[in-house]
């Protein structure tokens, strides 16, 4: 995304470039007709430094590149911008808020409680649980794990991810699903109210 600077910059290098160009054309021929000695090889000379002088490539150029190199560092320092415009945003921003568990810190996630609304006991349906995120990179994957550090007795196959649902997988001959509430819905299952 595009800060607004770099728009505006664009916008009037659009317009401002063929004009510079159409005066220094100008610049070049038009003397032809009011100047006594005129030379084309003078005129063209004094059109080409026109030209230098009036090149919008400071601006153009060298904007776009600010952001750019602006966007580089603050990568390099784990800190990834969408766009130059949220670039823009930070400069208005006068108080941050961390949390202390290491969520936005970090990007480490840490289960605080577990609320079980099946059927299966909580030890059990943590081993499905567990079974079905030891075939997971994801970080909540990850939380999961840690919270029971001793691991799953039971193991998952033909495990497949649904991309930005969840995964599908079998774990003990049953059919597993480990995800949000559209791979639910996808799949015809109830998801209790409280989870809204």
């Amino acid at each position: 995304r595009k800060s607004k600077t770099e728009l505006f910059i664009r916008k009037f290098a659009r317009i401002y470039t063929p004009i510079v160009v159409f005066l220094a054309i100008g610049l070049t021929f038009l003397p032809y007709f009011f100047v006594d000695d005129y030379v084309f090889r003078d005129w063209l000379y004094r059109a080409l430094i026109f030209l230098v002088i009036s090149c919008p490539c400071a601006l153009v150029i060298s904007i776009p590149l600010g952001y750019f190199g602006g966007l580089g560092a603050a990568s390099r320092n784990g800190i990834l911008f969408k766009g130059a415009s949220f670039l823009d945003a930070m400069t208005k921003v006068n108080t941050v808020v961390m949390d202390k568990t290491g969520t936005v810190t970090k990007g480490v996630f840490k289960i605080k409680e577990v609320v079980n609304k099946s059927a299966f006991a909580e030890a059990e349906f943590m081993q499905y649980l567990m079974a079905m995120e030891e075939q997971s990179t994801h970080p909540i994957a990850k939380a999961i794990l840690e919270y029971k550090a001793d691991g799953a007795d039971l193991e998952a196959s033909e495990v497949s991810e649904v991309a930005g649902k969840g995964l599908k997988g079998t774990v003990n001959g049953k059919t597993v699903l480990v995800g949000n509430k559209a791979l639910m819905t996808l799949n015809s299952i109830e998801v209790p109210s409280e989870t809204d």
